[in-house]
């Protein structure tokens, strides 16, 4: 006589969770890229608000915030305060690298605050003519 037993066995099991856990890495590989080009796309923004901020700044105070060394933008930084707490309030609200602290926005200047480098980094090379390193600069 045959007995029923209601149920799968162990191997069926295993097939369906192996299953389960390709789709969810599939899905993964799709989505980390996208994540990526999201960040991309909000530094590029926020580096041309900060760039905007500064040009009113220097309308504003006849000169580019000065700073001598790079410092790194992240909302308390000396540059961050003088923008947002200048009289024509060049920037709205802090900025700061989506991936802040591991990465940031850098801004430096000569000793007159008669230019200045913003210097970025991005995940991908999908934002020309920008590459994905930490090497990206925009001046005035």
């Amino acid at each position: 006589m045959y007995s029923h037993h209601a149920g799968f066995t162990l191997i069926e099991l295993m097939v369906v969770v192996s299953m389960i856990v390709v789709m969810i890495m599939g899905v993964t590989v799709l989505f980390i890229p996208a994540q990526k080009r999201a960040r991309d796309t909000t530094r590029l923004r926020e580096v041309r608000e900060l760039q905007k901020a500064i040009a009113i700044y220097y309308t504003d105070q006849l000169h580019y915030p000065i700073s001598a060394s790079e410092v790194a933008i992240h909302g308390t930084d000396p540059v961050s305060v003088m923008l947002l707490e200048s009289t024509v309030a060049a920037l709205q609200a802090p900025l700061q690298d989506p991936n802040y602290p591991t990465l940031s926005y850098y801004y430096t200047s000569d000793s007159a605050g008669s230019t200045y480098q913003i210097r970025f980094c991005l995940e991908t090379a999908d934002m020309a003519p920008y590459t994905a390193t930490c090497n990206n600069v925009i001046t005035p």
